[in-house]
């Protein structure tokens, strides 16, 4: 199965790369909706039979994009139920992939790694679990410190999911950035898996006041469906149902393609992107490797190692910094001085008052990456994911 790879984009947009199987909550613009294709797929009961009425799904975006064009996708999910429910997950793809994802069991399938997943609704904590009663693990203070693990912690061997439900007739509205990218097919689709607070089938529970210290604090059974409520994890999903919607589009067809960019090349590369600013794409040879950048005509830039990540950021910001792995303290003075005779900007790397002496951090813009690429040639390093290695 593949993965979505997490990258930098924008908070204002994101790009969408299709990578190779492997290894935030951004508040997006909306755009003009201009067109709203909406079909209601069905309801599925995962644990148990639906109910006579189930959530709706509206998804809007604009009936037609060019190519690399950029548009919002908005969801509204209205819960109309009649009791609380919690979203497990909200996913929203189209035949690329997932565009976005939200909720404690969602994740992100397909290419798109500009897929993001924002947890909602639940929250997991630590808890133990003794016979019928639980108790859960409360007071620990955000730090930024190493501390010795609380000795309260490590009777906390459970899970139990804090809810934070949406109410009989509220709605949820979820915006996520789309690229006019043609492998998005044209379709979209949004699935939503929920489960429905009863409990009278559920083991509901809540606390009291919250200790300022850790502590385990027991968690009463309750009937409310409002307010501080937690419920055990395996029971959270074992009454899931399931409800998809779907929307058509039009995304016109670049005239320079994927195919055309891999036949100018003559590479077929697993890894690959797209540079909006310059319309060229981005193969990374993984053999290599190396990261070429073809567009329909002009000299293709070939740079050592795999560069998707740092390019795909700089189609949206203006600089960026990743960090530099010297082979020894030696190599990292040489790497320093060297970057300096370019004009490229590369300093040890410095942490709460510690300095690197074999790891540096380099910041370059897109008009320096001819450069760091020639640098790093000069070296003997290369580009990757996570920086630059030897």
């Amino acid at each position: 199965m593949t993965k979505c790879r997490p990258i930098v984009t924008p908070a204002s947009w994101s790009v969408l790369e299709f990578v190779r199987p492997g290894p935030s909550s951004s508040v997006y613009p909306m755009m003009p909706r201009t067109g709203l294709s909406l079909v209601i797929l069905g309801v599925v009961g995962l644990g148990r039979a639906a109910s006579a009425a189930d959530p709706t799904i509206a998804i809007d975006l604009p009936d037609h994009l060019p190519a690399w064009g950029r548009a919002t996708v908005h969801v509204v999910v209205t819960n109309q139920t009649g009791r609380p429910i919690v979203p497990l997950a909200i996913e929203l793809e189209s035949d690329a992939g997932t565009l976005a994802a939200w909720g404690t069991t969602a994740t992100c399938k397909g290419n798109v790694t500009g897929c993001s997943i924002q947890t909602r609704w639940a929250s997991s904590l630590p808890a133990r679990h003794v016979g019928d009663a639980w108790a859960v693990l409360l007071g620990q203070a955000m730090t930024q410190q190493m501390t010795r693990p609380d000795p309260v912690a490590a009777d906390a061997t459970d899970r139990i999911a804090q809810l934070q439900p949406v109410a009989a007739g509220e709605r949820v509205e979820l915006d996520a950035p789309i690229v006019g990218m043609y492998q998005h097919g044209g379709r979209a689709t949004v699935m939503l898996r929920y489960v429905v607070l009863d409990p009278k089938v559920m083991p509901l529970c809540t606390v009291g006041a919250h200790p300022t210290t850790p502590a385990l604090v027991p968690c009463r059974p309750t009937t409310a469906t409002t307010g501080e409520l937690y419920l055990p994890e395996a029971d959270l999903a074992r009454s899931a149902k399931l409800v998809t919607a779907r929307t058509t589009f039009q995304i016109d067809h670049p005239a320079f393609d994927l195919d055309a960019a891999r036949k100018r090349a003559k590479i077929t590369a697993a890894t690959f992107g797209y540079e909006r600013h310059d319309e060229r794409w981005i193969l990374v040879d993984d053999a290599a490797p190396r990261t070429l950048l073809v567009g329909p005509r002009g000299a293709i830039e070939d740079l050592p190692g795999d560069w998707l990540t740092q390019l795909v950021a700089l189609d949206g910001f203006d600089s960026t910094t990743v960090f530099w792995n010297a082979a020894t303290a030696a190599d990292a003075k040489r790497i320093v001085a060297e970057a300096q005779r370019v004009h490229v900007q590369a300093q040890p790397f410095a942490f709460k008052g510690h300095t690197d002496a074999d790891r540096l951090t380099v910041s370059f813009t897109r008009a320096d990456v001819p450069v760091v690429g020639a640098l790093l040639k000069k070296l003997g390093y290369r580009m990757s994911a996570s920086g630059v290695t030897k």
